[in-house]
């Protein structure tokens, strides 16, 4: 997967404290910021997009975690009415009319 470069604005002062006070960490800030990134990314996309494009990236393997959110996913949906349904509900059924020719 290609990895792009995310630029933010922080304060200078806030970033030097959060340095000194993360100094010793087993992870940089770079590290959590791409941890936050990650979880953003999960809470945001939808499960089906981001299957899309990790098969895109070509990841084809299945992980425990991924079937655990899409489990989460497929309970937090309201169920779908398929097409005819939704036809029926909100369309006149065609009735075919004999033709006449003249």
């Amino acid at each position: 997967m290609k990895n792009t470069t995310v630029n933010v604005r922080f304060d200078a002062a806030k970033l030097n404290a959060l340095r000194f006070y993360t100094k010793g960490n087993e992870r940089s800030i770079e590290e959590e910021l791409a941890q936050h990134f990650e979880e953003l990314y999960d809470k945001n996309v939808p499960q089906n997009v981001r299957e899309y494009i990790k098969y895109q990236s070509g990841d084809h393997t299945e992980t425990p975690e991924n079937d655990e959110t899409s489990e989460q996913n497929t309970a937090q949906r309201a169920p779908r009415r398929s097409r005819s349904h939704a036809q029926s509900a909100s369309e006149p059924s065609e009735i075919s009319a004999p033709v006449q020719s003249m």
